[in-house]
């Protein structure tokens, strides 16, 4: 088949673990055998088209007010609102995927994250008679920040900026052929709001890992009376990182050492360094993942927004690590209490310092845990991700087939 993938960003501008799933999809795709193209926005004022590991990478510049990645620290009110209504229906946007469109003639189009395109190119493809498979990674179909997440709490519903200029994004949603998503939680959230009329419902496919040959030789190693945590991802207040030190402050410094990896707001990593001074913390900034990975036996997922399913998870099963996470979002899908980690309420503070202490007192319980986490990712391959990829492609196709035959045999006065 010929597949056309549609993500904001991709290798080498990363934001988050999106990025790093969808290449992995799109090398898998091709190593199966198909035609992959990649339509993605950078930060340069040229298009360009470059092979890279078998998939064609088409860039183009985004067409709006300013490039807002990673974040839209320092902007005016109405430069960002300005920015979020074109954002709307990016008329500019959908002529450079209606160009691509033109030359690379998909079979089918996997579309992942559409911050800068807008949804308006479900349209254009829609137009062009190319089914569309949406996967979803964020909340942009229903925030404009992509999060539902605003002064420091989850939104419980939307607010009236995020309403209307949502409104377009589930007009145009019922181009879309099939959706799936990283956790069954992101789908059904997506559902409730009303999107997605016309669309075949798939079962969400797990994100491909990396994973090692062998777990991490920390975990390998005797456990020492120092536990080493870890956070990597975004440095940003809805990832819960002040709630991780207010449960690491309930053990004593000499019981443990935090390494932090990853880059934010530099607002919120002055408050937390000078938040950690004296205390047994590292910042690394961003640096590889096996960096990271090899240099801690715990990695706490403390996010206080309701996360998609995040890749560290994925990825400290995949070394074997012990993950203490929030039950939030997509989480609970994957860390099961007393299986694959352990579970917090991020309500309850007590939980986060329990979990804490738990893993400091029983580091081998932990490494169980750490043991059954990697057993779940060692077949989610990019070949195997990929399959399921393409298993789902030639369902919507099947999907948008069988529609079309219907609709024809409507025209002719055809009953069944």
């Amino acid at each position: 088949m010929k597949i056309m993938v549609l993500s904001t960003l991709y290798p080498p501008n990363l934001l988050g673990g999106a990025e790093k799933s969808v290449a992995l999809i799109a090398r898998g795709l091709a190593a199966r055998g198909h035609q992959v193209s990649v339509l993605t926005l950078h930060d340069d004022p040229t298009h360009t088209e470059t092979m890279e590991d078998g998939v064609s990478v088409l860039r183009y510049p985004l067409r709006n007010l300013y490039w807002p990645f990673p974040a839209e620290d320092g902007r005016g009110k109405a430069a960002k609102l300005a920015f979020h209504l074109i954002d709307s229906l990016n008329l500019l946007m959908a002529g450079a995927v209606k160009d691509a469109i033109r030359r690379h003639k998909p079979d089918i189009v996997l579309s992942n994250q559409l911050s800068g395109f807008s949804v308006l190119p479900w349209r254009i493809i829609h137009k062009a008679g190319i089914p569309i498979l949406h996967s979803f990674r964020d909340f942009y179909l229903l925030c404009a920040r992509s999060k539902m997440f605003r002064q420091g709490r989850q939104c419980q519903v939307r607010c009236a900026d995020c309403r209307v200029l949502a409104y377009p994004r589930k007009q145009l949603s019922r181009h879309v052929d099939g959706v799936t998503g990283v956790s069954q939680y992101m789908i059904e959230r997506h559902l409730a709001y009303g999107l997605f009329g016309n669309a075949l419902i798939l079962p969400p496919i797990l994100s491909a890992v990396n994973t090692p040959p062998q777990a991490s030789a920390r975990v390998l190693a005797q456990p020492d009376a120092v536990r080493h945590f870890g956070y990597i991802g975004r440095v940003e207040r809805e990832k819960g990182i002040d709630a991780l030190l207010d449960g690491l402050l309930t053990i004593p410094p000499a019981r443990w050492k935090l390494t932090i990896a990853g880059i934010g707001p530099e607002a919120y990593v002055t408050h937390l360094r000078a938040r950690c001074a004296g205390l047994p913390v590292d910042f690394l900034g961003f640096v590889p993942e096996t960096q990271f990975y090899g240099g801690v036996d715990v990695v706490a997922v403390p996010s206080i927004w309701e996360e998609p399913l995040p890749r560290s998870v994925l990825e400290a099963f995949g070394h074997g690590l012990t993950v203490i996470a929030s039950s939030r979002g997509g989480i609970p899908e994957v860390v099961r209490p007393g299986a694959t980690g352990y579970l917090v309420d991020m309500d309850r503070p007590q939980e986060m310092a329990a979990a804490i202490a738990r893993v400091v007192e029983h580091p081998l319980e932990g490494r169980t845990f750490g043991e059954n986490g990697r057993r779940l990712v060692l077949a989610r391959t990019k070949e195997t991700v990929a399959a399921d990829y393409e298993a789902a492609s030639l369902q919507v196709i099947e999907h948008v087939n069988r529609r079309a035959a219907v609709r024809s045999n409507q025209k002719e006065g055809v009953l069944f």
